[in-house]
């Protein structure tokens, strides 16, 4: 909004408001209603990471870190929210104090290198998959 005026949109139960892997052009704070943090499974069907409602905020981690969305959102009951669109952040941090721009760039790094993290250790082999890994070749060893 080009007014700097914050926008208030609705979605209904069961409407996406974003998918995993959209850009970030928007955070959210719920006014009314509970939101889905979602992740496609390996399956192929959407998990439930997280449930939300009134008074909280999602869609910042691609905001902060101009990642692309780590997960989805879907509105699990109709939902009143409020976007903060990236402009209107960007302005604003503009507007701050140094440091507190310095700080927020501090936690979004911080943000970022917990994600990677994360991500190394989700993908890493298990134990239990190198073990089973073990046997096989064990086997093939004694044939």
């Amino acid at each position: 909004m080009a007014d700097g005026a914050l926008a208030k949109v609705t979605f209904q139960a069961g409407d996406i408001i974003f998918m995993e892997g959209d850009i970030g052009d928007a955070t959210y704070l719920i006014q009314s209603g509970k939101v889905e943090l979602i992740k496609r499974g390996p399956d192929g069907l959407f998990d439930t990471i997280a449930t939300i409602g009134a008074g909280q905020v999602f869609g910042e981690v691609a905001l902060l870190t101009d990642r692309p969305r780590a997960a989805g959102a879907r509105a699990q009951s109709d939902c009143l929210l409020i976007a903060v669109e990236r402009g209107q952040l960007d302005a604003k941090l503009e507007r701050a104090d140094p440091f507190i721009r310095a700080l927020f760039r501090i936690l979004a790094q911080n943000l970022l290198s917990v994600m990677d993290r994360k991500a190394e250790i989700e993908t890493a082999p298990k134990a239990e998959d190198l073990a089973a890994l073990a046997g096989v070749a064990e086997e093939a060893e004694r044939s």
